[in-house]
């Protein structure tokens, strides 16, 4: 407990840095969930969740857009990396052309971990999201990706 002289100022200080104190039986049921294992649950659950969403997401890329990506492999994540095999002026194309159908993703081209001493630094790259995807969402994302490529190849 601070002196009488500080007891004022930190309290201002406290209602200022912290104005909606949180609850004592949030912290104890939250306390309580974590060592009932809830906790450890929940993030089991994510992991198969998340686990099943990139392994999707990796093989319709790979079987549905073949020659146009290498996926990174990756332990990790809720991205997935992954370098574009053709020109830039060809990937900048069939970034628009998805944006325009309603897919887009993070350009990854800054993102190369091997920049420098891989055959690939500077090359193009797509960070591609996933955690907030539906299957669905997936499958459907993939197939706009597909007419994409196919008009670029028209064009």
């Amino acid at each position: 407990m601070p002196s009488k002289q500080l007891r004022e100022p930190m309290l201002a200080a406290k209602k200022l840095y912290d104005p909606y104190p949180v609850g004592v039986a949030e912290q104890e049921a939250l306390a309580d969930w974590m060592a009932d294992g809830g906790y450890d649950r929940y993030m089991k659950r994510l992991r198969r969740s998340y686990g099943r969403l990139e392994s999707m997401l990796r093989q319709r890329l790979e079987a549905d857009l073949p020659g146009l990506f290498r996926i990174a492999p990756s332990d990790a994540g809720l991205h997935l990396y992954a370098i574009w095999l053709r020109d830039s002026e060809s990937y900048g194309e069939f970034k628009r052309e998805c944006r325009l159908r309603g897919v887009a993703w993070k350009d990854g081209t800054g993102y190369d971990a091997h920049s420098g001493s891989s055959s690939t630094a500077g090359a193009p790259a797509a960070l591609f999201g996933f955690s907030h995807l539906e299957e669905r969402e997936i499958e459907e994302g993939i197939s706009v990706m597909r007419e994409a490529a196919e008009t670029i190849r028209e064009g």
